[in-house]
């Protein structure tokens, strides 16, 4: 797996900074027709102290943090990808749901105040309040940090408290605002570690017999399909075709006759539904043979069976087994 680079992690940081920068700025802009308040009780009795303002803004660079721990480039994709749905889903809800920030005057002139009082006019947009991205996105780099390491985990738990801590002492937000921020970042962190899809390479053939049948295999009792399978490292794919035929067939006697292309699809799992972890490529060729008996050796194919090519596509299980052999029907004859 291709190491990530300094250099591609400030980079993939950037693109996110460029990309909220400018998505903000025209959610920020968008009319309003409606303003609704989530103030509870509890949120008129917490003080507004301006110097949390510094905790509001780290909100802005600790992200970067959860770039600096990818171990790959597809780690910093899948980073990037995550944070740009996040905010694209947090953006959604700012326009059907615009939640207003609650009025907070400042009478202070020390240089924290004016920090705030500049936020408030420059920077936020008074009803981009549910969800708190500021939350949000603090705790999702929490998240992803401590998936990385425990140690670094533990120790940007204090910004990502500081940050959630700040959204309310700088009266930026209301109580909901940071649990709908919570709940958001889990989400989407759920999203973020969900496992990608295994890719592997794997080969087989159709192969017809002087009746002009087709050789259908069984696969665990479970599933119908051609005779195919994985193939092992240093294997080309024609080779990897013609062991796996006679693993799960028992025929020896091939004849190459032509390449018939590759198609992708997911293993059949559990109840014949499709298992997402592991996205197959599969090769196929055209083989003829004149041995008709078939002696299966492979225990996970039990059974293989000649079927009139007519009825092949019927009996194969998987819809993209089925697309690809009536696709290459006619290359039969």
């Amino acid at each position: 797996m291709e190491k990530s680079s300094l250099k591609q992690k400030l980079s993939y940081a950037f693109i996110f900074l460029i990309f909220f920068s400018i998505t903000y700025s025209v959610v920020a802009r968008l009319p309003r027709y409606t303003i609704i308040s989530l103030e509870t009780p509890l949120d008129k009795t917490i003080p507004l102290i301006p110097i949390f303002i510094l905790g509001y803004f780290l909100a802005y660079i600790f992200p970067l943090s959860a770039f600096l721990v990818a171990g790959s480039k597809k780690e910093l994709k899948s980073t990037l990808k995550t944070f740009i749905l996040m905010f694209l889903a947090a953006s959604v809800i700012f326009m059907i749901f615009p939640v207003a920030i609650p009025p907070q005057q400042i009478q202070q002139q020390d240089v924290f105040s004016r920090m705030l009082l500049f936020t408030r006019s420059a920077i936020d947009n008074e009803f981009n309040a549910f969800p708190s991205f500021h939350v949000a996105s603090a705790l999702l780099t929490f998240l992803i940090v401590r998936r990385k390491s425990k140690f670094l985990g533990n120790l940007s738990l204090i910004p990502a408290l500081l940050i959630l801590l700040s959204t309310l002492f700088t009266k930026q937000h209301v109580i909901p605002d940071i649990l709908a921020g919570i709940i958001l970042a889990i989400i989407f962190y759920w999203y973020y570690k969900k496992p990608e899809a295994l890719h592997t390479e794997s080969a087989g053939g159709i192969v017809v017999n002087k009746k002009g049948e087709v050789i259908v295999v069984n696969q665990d009792n479970v599933s119908w399909s051609l005779p195919k399978g994985h193939i092992e490292k240093g294997e080309d794919a024609l080779s990897a075709a013609k062991r796996e035929i006679c693993e799960e067939t028992g025929i020896k006697s091939l004849k190459w006759v032509k390449n018939l292309g590759s198609y992708q699809r997911y293993r059949i799992g559990k109840k014949e539904k499709e298992d997402k972890s592991n996205l197959k490529t599969i090769t196929m060729f055209l083989f003829t043979t004149s041995q008709e008996a078939l002696k299966p050796k492979d225990p996970r194919n039990p059974e293989a069976r000649w079927v009139e090519k007519e009825k092949v596509a019927e009996l194969l299980t998987h819809k993209k087994d089925k697309e690809f052999f009536l696709k290459v029907i006619k290359e039969l004859n």
